[in-house]
């Protein structure tokens, strides 16, 4: 069975199959691997990612931000 996430977006959990979850699984083992063992191909390089987080996430993290700031100046 051959596994096609082309123009996928991983939303959620609930969106992909088992086998679709175990691939992935599989692809970012083999993908570490080559990291570690030095033959990692660049396949994202010059390329644009975007990473939209949900306002309450962007909240919390300017929270935690300002939390570990006053923290600091005691």
């Amino acid at each position: 069975m051959s596994i096609n996430l082309h123009n996928r977006h991983f939303l959620k959990l609930l969106d992909f199959t088992p086998d679709e979850i175990t691939y992935l699984l599989d692809l970012a083992a083999l993908l570490k691997e080559a990291k570690h063992n030095g033959t990692e191909k660049q396949h994202l390089k010059g390329k644009t990612l975007r990473l939209f987080l949900k306002k309450l996430q962007q909240e919390r993290v300017a929270l935690l931000k300002l939390q570990l700031m006053t923290k600091e100046l005691m």
